[in-house]
């Protein structure tokens, strides 16, 4: 896409639009007894693509920490809530992407 004219903001805003409905699925897939793990829940859009993050590695104890969450709080069984919210978000979230990579390629006159 880049060599046909299309810039990083390009691409990385057809992932921002398709975010909001990966995080959605994430934190209805996410594990809850204090909410706080999924508190931590966020994504991180590059320019081919859309990252999910749960969690995070502060060790300290404090608003926001989830660093033991996944394992001690929920077990080892509970760890793949992100995987089925991938799965169950995947053709929603390619459909978003699809459109706005149409878009681009529509704009650049292709």
């Amino acid at each position: 896409m880049k060599k046909l004219g299309a810039t990083a903001e390009d691409l990385t805003g057809a992932w921002k639009k398709a975010e909001p409905t990966a995080l959605g699925y994430l934190n209805r897939e996410t594990p809850v007894r204090t909410g706080t793990l999924k508190g931590t829940n966020r994504g991180s859009k590059r320019q081919n693509s859309l990252y999910l993050y749960s969690g995070n590695n502060r060790k300290r104890k404090s608003k926001g920490s989830a660093f033991y969450a996944p394992f001690v709080q929920w077990g080892p069984q509970y760890t793949f809530y992100a995987t089925r919210a991938v799965q169950k978000s995947e053709n929603k979230v390619v459909n978003i992407v699809d459109d706005e990579m149409q878009k681009i390629i529509d704009r650049l006159g292709f």
